[in-house]
């Protein structure tokens, strides 16, 4: 995060640091405290800490996941990816093939149908 903030301004980089630390440590408080003072405030029958648990495990690890996919499969030459995946690896090539057909076609799809569950998109099918 702090490497994103100050691309190419290293001497901004300590200052940022700081910033984005204490941005973190705030914003962590309400989890920690939903263990003591604030076990009784609770947000869609959760408390702090597990709806923010739901949040970042059910909802943007996965969308993450399916970005992460989506922009191999779009941006990154196959060139590139290639010669990253193959170096060192005496049966890379072969490996490689496998990897890009997963990587563009069996991981979004996987990624997407486990999204769609964990949100209750199959519920309504009774599946």
């Amino acid at each position: 995060m702090v490497a994103a903030v100050t691309k190419g301004h290293l001497a901004k980089r300590k200052k940022w640091a700081w910033i984005i630390g204490i941005i973190i440590f705030i914003v962590g408080i309400p989890s920690a405290l939903s263990f003591g003072v604030l076990e009784d405030i609770e947000i869609f029958g959760q408390t702090i800490f597990d709806s923010a648990n739901y949040l970042v495990s059910s909802i943007m690890l996965p969308i993450g996941a399916l970005l992460i996919a989506l922009f191999i499969h779009f941006k990154i030459p196959r060139e590139i990816l290639s010669r990253e995946f193959t170096t060192g690896l005496s049966n890379g090539k072969k490996l490689f093939v496998v990897w890009l057909f997963i990587i563009k076609y069996v991981a979004p799809i996987a990624i997407l149908l486990a999204f769609l569950h964990v949100a209750g998109v199959f519920s309504i099918f009774n599946l």
